[in-house]
C-alpha cells in the first residue's frame, strides 16, 4: 500500500465525492423517469360495463368528430359520408323557425359543414353575438369546399368539421382577425358547444364529450388521440365530462373496417374514426 503515500488525499476525496454525486443524480433521474411514466391521465379508470361484439363498418373508420386531418394526416373521403349541409341555408331555416330577423353570423355562399357540427355552430355563433357587447355578425371565412381565407391548415376543412371565423362581414376577401372580446368569449364557451380552437381563428367540432377535456388539458386533437391510443382500452377508459356535467367513458381500439371490437351492451355510444388506424368509442354514462 506504499503507493497511497504518494496520492494527494484531498484530490482523492474530491474525486470520490464527485463520483458519488454523479451516481446519486443518475439514480434520482431514473427514479423520476419511472414515476413520470407511471402517471396516468386524470380520469383514467376501469369499468364494470358489459360489452358485446360489434363489426366495424367503413363509415365508422373513415368519419366521425375525432378524425385527424392536418399536415401529418391527409384526409379525403366520399363527401356523401360527411352528412353535409349548406351553412347559409341552415342558418336561414333556423332563423325562420326561431323568429330571428337579424343575421347573427354570415357564411360565404356555398360553404358547408357536417350537419351535427352545423347545428352546434349555429347555437355557438348565435350565442356569441348575444354574449359580446356591441358585437356584429361574424363571418365564416372558410369551411368545407369553399376556402376563402382559411390559413395554412387547409386539410382540416375536408372533414366538414372545421370553420374559420372573421371579425368582419366584408366582401373584400381579406380576413380580419377576431377581436379580443370575441376570443375571450370563445375561450370560455366554445367547449359547451363541442368546439375547440384548432389554430388562429379556426374552430373544430370534436363533440361535447371531448371538447372540455381537450381545452382544460390544453391538448391538440392529435395529442388527445395519442393519449387515448397509448392509455385506454374497453376495459380501462378515460372518463370525461361535458360543460353540463354529463359523464362519458372514452377508449381507443386499434381496428379497421370489417374487424370486431367490443362496445357496451346497454349504454348509448358512438364510434369515430381517427384516420390513423383505429377508432374511438365514446360511451354516455347514466347520471
Amino acid at each position: 500500500m506504499a503507493f497511497l503515500e504518494n496520492v494527494d488525499k484531498a484530490k482523492l476525496q474530491k474525486i470520490l465525492l464527485i463520483t458519488i454525486s454523479a451516481l446519486m443524480l443518475a439514480a434520482l433521474g431514473l427514479l423520476l423517469a419511472i414515476v413520470i411514466m407511471s402517471i396516468e391521465p386524470a380520469g383514467l379508470q376501469g369499468t364494470d360495463m358489459n360489452f358485446t361484439d360489434y363489426v366495424l363498418e367503413e363509415n365508422d373508420t373513415k368519419t366521425g368528430s375525432l378524425v385527424l386531418a392536418d399536415q401529418n394526416h391527409k384526409y379525403a373521403v366520399d363527401r356523401a359520408l360527411l352528412d353535409l349541409v349548406d351553412c347559409q341555408g341552415y342558418r336561414d331555416t333556423q332563423m325562420s323557425a326561431e323568429g330571428i330577423t337579424e343575421k347573427n353570423y354570415l357564411p360565404y355562399k356555398g360553404m358547408m359543414l357536417n350537419k351535427t357540427a352545423m347545428e352546434n355552430a349555429h347555437k355557438l355563433l348565435t350565442d356569441l353575438r348575444a354574449g359580446v357587447e356591441d358585437s356584429k355578425a361574424v363571418t365564416i371565412d372558410a369551411a368545407f369546399d369553399r376556402i376563402v381565407n382559411g390559413g395554412a391548415e387547409t386539410e382540416g376543412y375536408n372533414t366538414g368539421l372545421l370553420m374559420f371565423l372573421s371579425d368582419n362581414a366584408s366582401d373584400s376577401g381579406n380576413h380580419i382577425a377576431l377581436g379580443e372580446d370575441y376570443k375571450a368569449w370563445l375561450d370560455d364557451n366554445a367547449a359547451k358547444y363541442g368546439f375547440v380552437n384548432e389554430f388562429e381563428d379556426a374552430y373544430r367540432y370534436v363533440g361535447v364529450a371531448h371538447a372540455k377535456y381537450i381545452a382544460d388539458e390544453k391538448l391538440s386533437l392529435a395529442e388527445y388521440v395519442e393519449l387515448l391510443k397509448k392509455n385506454t382500452s374497453n376495459e380501462k377508459g378515460l372518463t370525461t365530462k361535458d360543460a353540463e356535467g354529463n359523464e362519458y367513458y372514452v377508449y381507443y381500439v386499434s381496428a379497421k373496417a370489417g374487424e370486431t371490437i367490443k362496445v357496451p351492451a346497454s349504454n348509448e355510444y358512438t364510434v369515430s374514426g381517427t384516420n390513423e388506424g383505429g377508432v374511438i368509442v365514446t360511451v354516455k354514462l347514466a347520471k
